[in-house]
């Protein structure tokens, strides 16, 4: 036992605050979910996020902001879909507003999420559209 605490020590001491050495649960271990966020046009062709002034951890980190502002739950794909649709719509009219410098000619956007999960021995994914807006 003395070994394996000393093991763990150096470890610390070596990596820091890096899995599976950290303090904090959302560094020392993983989700078996994930949420991929991505934007369409009218036409479900992707827009790249840097399009519109935004990345793909700057919308994750958005999602969680927006469900815990409203006390949504949300994670393991247990949002509702009223829930994901007013979570879209705050989400969208931020973009909007981080681009309202842009020319976007009514221009419709999507927001989308796709959730990915482990079932049985197979990573599942689930596509939603989560709100769509136009930006003008």
């Amino acid at each position: 036992m003395f070994i394996i605490g000393l093991i763990y020590l150096i470890g610390v001491i070596i990596f820091g605050e890096q899995h599976p050495f950290s303090k904090f649960s959302m560094y020392s271990s993983f989700a078996d979910y994930s949420y991929v966020f991505y934007f369409t046009d009218q036409e479900n062709k992707m827009i790249k996020c840097t399009d519109l002034n935004s990345t793909g951890t700057n919308l994750a980190h958005m999602y969680t902001t927006v469900c815990e502002n409203n006390n949504f739950s949300h994670g393991h794909g247990m949002e509702s879909d009223s829930v994901l649709h007013e979570v879209g719509k705050q989400m969208l009219n931020i973009i909007k507003i981080n681009n309202i410098k842009l020319n976007h000619n009514n221009k419709k956007v999507k927001l989308n999420r796709m959730y990915f999960y482990y079932e049985g021995n197979i990573i599942q994914c689930k596509k939603q559209e989560m709100y769509e807006t136009v930006f003008n």
